[in-house]
């Protein structure tokens, strides 16, 4: 049985628990050591566990250089070079994917680059280097941006890579073994510069679809996937958004249960707010953020159950914390902008748990200065003792899928929710009796948050590690 355990168990058995109130204020810190240096521009930043110790590590590519560097987490907002780091690789790595390509429960990592007109494959071995995994793959002029989701509905990871130059998309189908191969429908035709893709499905039919942020023609393009690789254009595509914008996210705004997105408006300020309709359409709204978005990612940061957003500031060297308000809109936060200072031209960013609390720090990529922020959460989100204290007791955490919640009491209307480390609901189980069993086997090896809910209110949350 492989184990992946990403962090450790931190809820005492037949503890008080703690719950979370609305507040809607914020108060990050630079961590110890933070900014981290790095060279040439950093721009594309992601976060995992690349060493299989419980800790959250990160990895960022220079975009100027031929270098990704992977820093370990020591899990209290700290981070060392892993072995073979700065990692050697092709020029221009912009951005950085990642998800487990090969199914050996190890992170691997996508990164397009730039200069050179190909994208690279890199398989994790677990201790935070990385193989590459054949030769480099060939794509279109500048390729920028990937995503990755199943196109072909085999059950293998495929990936989707915008091209800058060209302003096209380039799909690869995976053979689950982290190999992969250009479809004969590639490339798709998009408007001009392209500076993003991301995938869901859009229109509810089991399908991965893409959206394309496209910076030279102010729009988003839908395309709607036909389970094969291939893709068809949707209704009411390509969909206005504001000047210039450059990345996008997908999230559940307003608890419809459909998906929606958000898009950095680089030359407006804002965001363009796009609520679907669960049919490849979408209604259009704005919100504001500060100079110059680059990057927007959404997290239940405030643990209200409603989605909330952060945004990378370019040219204000800041990030906003927008607070949700579950039906589309957008508050920012108390002590919102926070600063990026020293570093400047924050860009791309990546949100985790770096120093082992419960809360949601920022990692975010300084263009100008060429080193990383490491902004964490120095106290927690509103958190209060509740009204309702809940005596619980969550066995066996960590579990192989298979666990048992007890409880004191019984609510109003006690419900136990299992989310993503990011916020995104996975699972929601009504409490009726003080002895519950819950079976998780549907999700993968990782590290979740559950809440507990009594009715509307948070009563209290804590990690679920599920080993596999």
């Amino acid at each position: 049985m492989k184990k992946i355990t990403l962090f450790k168990n931190l809820l005492i058995a037949s503890c008080f628990i703690v719950g979370h109130s609305s507040a809607q204020s914020v108060s990050f810190t630079n961590a110890s050591g933070s900014p981290v240096s790095c060279s040439s521009n950093p721009r594309g930043i992601v976060s995992a566990d690349f060493n299989g110790d419980g800790k959250i590590d990160y990895a960022v590519g220079t975009a100027t250089s031929n270098q990704v560097y992977i820093y370990l987490g020591q899990g209290n907002g700290t981070f060392v070079n892993a072995p073979g780091s700065p990692m050697t690789v092709g020029n221009g790595p912009i951005h950085i994917s990642v998800a487990d390509l090969n199914g050996d429960s190890k992170p691997d990592l996508i990164i397009p680059f730039y200069s050179d007109g190909t994208v690279g494959v890199y398989l994790g071995t677990g201790n935070g280097s990385f193989t590459m995994s054949g030769t480099a793959l060939p794509a279109g002029n500048n390729p920028y941006f990937s995503a990755i989701a199943d196109f072909n509905n085999d059950g293998k990871l495929d990936f989707a890579e915008v091209n800058q130059g060209t302003a096209d998309v380039y799909v690869y189908l995976g053979n689950g073994s982290g190999s992969f191969t250009v479809t004969p429908s590639s490339p798709i035709t998009v408007g001009s510069s392209p500076y993003c893709v991301v995938s869901t499905d859009f229109n509810g039919d089991g399908k991965a679809d893409l959206a394309v942020v496209d910076a030279g023609t102010n729009a988003v393009e839908i395309l709607l996937g036909n389970g094969n690789g291939t893709f068809t254009a949707a209704t009411g595509s390509p969909i206005h958004v504001g000047p210039t914008p450059r990345l996008a996210c997908i999230s559940d705004f307003n608890g419809d249960g459909k998906k929606d997105l958000a898009v950095t408006n680089f030359g407006s300020s804002n965001l363009t707010i796009l609520l679907g309709n669960g049919n490849g359409t979408f209604n259009s709204s704005s919100t504001p953020t500060g100079n110059a978005p680059y990057e927007v990612v959404p997290a239940d940061i405030n643990f209200d159950g409603k989605m909330d957003v952060m945004v990378s500031n370019a040219l204000d060297n800041t990030v906003s914390v927008l607070f949700g308000d579950g039906a589309g809109g957008f508050t920012q936060a108390t002590g919102s902008p926070v600063s990026t200072s020293p570093g400047t031209d924050p860009q791309s960013m990546c949100l985790a748990a770096f120093t082992g609390s419960h809360e949601i720090d920022i990692a975010v990529a300084n263009y100008a200065t060429s080193n990383v922020s490491i902004l964490v959460e120095g106290t927690p989100f509103g958190i209060q003792e509740s009204t309702i204290t809940h005596s619980i007791s969550l066995f066996p955490n960590p579990s192989n899928g298979t666990f048992t919640l007890q409880v004191s009491q019984l609510g109003v209307s006690l419900k136990l929710k299992i989310c993503s480390a990011l916020g995104k609901e996975l699972k929601s189980v009504n409490i009726t009796t003080l002895l519950t069993d819950i079976s998780l086997n549907e999700v993968s090896a990782g590290v979740y948050f559950y809440k507990l809910m009594d009715g509307n209110q948070s009563v209290g949350s804590s990690k679920l590690v599920i080993e596999k």
